[in-house]
């Protein structure tokens, strides 16, 4: 499914002007993140949690290659996903850069889009059986993260929608809900979904039903509405880091080459 397209930037020289010299004159971009493996993460569970040095991930490699293209450093800061909007907006952080979908409803201007994407039902592997196809999904126990693409495709999807239903602080979450057994289907997005399962043990008792992809989207990042320079200059350093290979030397590392635009 073609992406939608991207917020377009002011036509006002000023406005467009201004975002770029706070952020070129502050030396750093500051960028919106939630812990969202594979895209950002801890390298260190143990290690000092507001140390930048210790964010890790394809998304973060990926800002810091982009902002050393930009003359930036780049300044790490976990957001409230159901509010990231205002944190655009009021200039507590530059941009969302996490794995964030690229959706015109959301009120930023975005970036080229990097990444493909789409939402899955992840079930415990015992109940395979029992799930094996959308229909099978009516007034099962449904958990997304709340203020995702995925907490919105559960309200647009037949099967889903009249379920009962839990919204999760963040996907990892959504995850540990099925571990438990509190929800019998999370829906997040594949990339997540797909690193996590074969990364990490505690997931290791879920599996992806094979055979639904609820959305097809892409991955771009969100800046703030009147921001043509700074979306220009963010693509253009995204576009050289693409035809150096350093984005696919990223995405190999990751385990999500696969997945790359």
């Amino acid at each position: 499914t073609a992406a939608p397209d991207a917020e377009p930037a002011s036509t006002d020289p000023a406005a467009d002007t201004a975002d770029w010299d706070k952020i070129s004159q502050s030396g750093k971009l500051v960028i919106g993140i939630t812990i969202f493996a594979p895209m950002d993460y801890y390298k260190d569970e143990n290690g000092d949690k507001d140390d930048n040095d210790n964010i890790t991930g394809f998304d973060a490699d990926l800002a810091r290659a982009v902002c050393e293209k930009l003359g930036l450093e780049p300044d790490f800061q976990l957001v409230d996903w159901d509010i990231k909007e205002t944190e655009l907006a009021s200039g507590t952080i530059d941009c969302i850069w996490n794995g964030l979908t690229l959706n015109p409803d959301l009120k930023m201007t975005f970036s080229d889009p990097y990444m493909t994407n789409s939402q899955v039902l992840v079930i415990k592997k015992d109940n395979a059986d029992k799930y094996a196809e959308l229909a099978d999904f009516v007034g099962a126990n449904v958990v997304a993260e709340s203020g995702s693409a995925g907490e919105g495709i559960v309200a647009e999807t037949a099967e889903l929608k009249d379920n009962p239903y839990a919204g999760s602080k963040d996907m990892q979450s959504a995850l540990l809900e099925v571990v438990a057994g509190t929800s019998d289907v999370a829906v997040v997005d594949s990339v997540m979904a797909g690193a996590s399962i074969s990364a990490d043990s505690s997931f290791k008792d879920l599996m992806i039903v094979e055979g639904i992809a609820l959305t097809q989207e892409e991955y771009a990042i969100g800046l703030r509405v009147d921001c043509g320079v700074t979306v220009d200059k963010i693509n253009e350093a995204l576009a050289q880091v693409r035809a150096e290979g350093i984005l696919n030397e990223i995405a190999e590392a990751y385990g999500v080459k696969d997945s790359i635009k």
